[in-house]
């Protein structure tokens, strides 16, 4: 008997870009203004139109979560800039 695949197993893998837009933390991110110290700052928004939540996740030794600091580590993503106020 023949097995069939699911959904899930014809997924392509995640892309980086995908991957760097996830948060590892609580659903949704946690609100830039809402960080503590110890959470991972890395952004999840697209552009400078908002909202502003970051990952939220523990942090590693810097200033992301051991997940994020390793996608930043392949250098090819690049973060988005928060807007300027003015």
């Amino acid at each position: 008997m023949s097995k069939c695949a699911t959904d899930e197993e014809n997924e392509p893998p995640m892309g980086l870009r995908e991957l760097a837009r996830t948060g590892f933390g609580p659903k949704g991110g946690v609100l830039i203004t809402e960080l503590t110290g110890s959470q991972c700052k890395w952004p999840l928004w697209e552009d400078a139109s908002g909202p502003f939540h970051c990952c939220g996740a523990p942090r590693g030794k810097g200033p992301y979560c051991e997940d994020h600091s390793r996608i930043g580590s392949a250098g090819r993503v690049s973060l988005p800039k928060l807007p300027r106020g003015g």
